[in-house]
């Protein structure tokens, strides 16, 4: 599996994370849309990659042993072990506010105590 941004407690909880999340662009995936591609993993022998549409060919993914699934916003795609390009922007996979969320993280590295052992 390899879920997108989940709106679960995780993320919901922790106000420093949300700081992320620019609810304006981003997309949350539904925690019962991974729990419906987590079951196919185990009981299906393909899905498609549309979350919900069963029964259909069209655009299906095999399930075979070290399958990985990405979810993101209502749908699934097959990801590479190898060369995979990411997610591509797909909604509920990423997070408009990151830039300013790592420049929190790399400030807080620059403050004294952060990163040292004996200062």
């Amino acid at each position: 599996m390899a879920p997108g941004v989940i709106k679960t407690p995780l993320w919901t909880d922790h106000p420093e994370k949300l700081k992320a999340v620019d609810e304006k662009v981003d997309e949350w995936v539904a925690p019962e849309d991974v729990a419906e591609v987590m079951l196919a993993l185990v009981a299906d022998v393909q899905i498609s990659q549309v979350i919900g549409k069963r029964d259909s060919e069209e655009a299906a993914i095999k399930i075979h042993g070290g399958t990985i699934l990405e979810v993101s916003k209502g749908r699934v795609r097959d990801v590479q072990p190898f060369n995979d390009p990411g997610p591509l922007g797909r909604p509920g996979n990423t997070v408009g506010g990151m830039a300013q969320f790592e420049n929190e993280v790399w400030d807080l590295l620059g403050t004294k105590g952060w990163g040292t052992v004996n200062e």
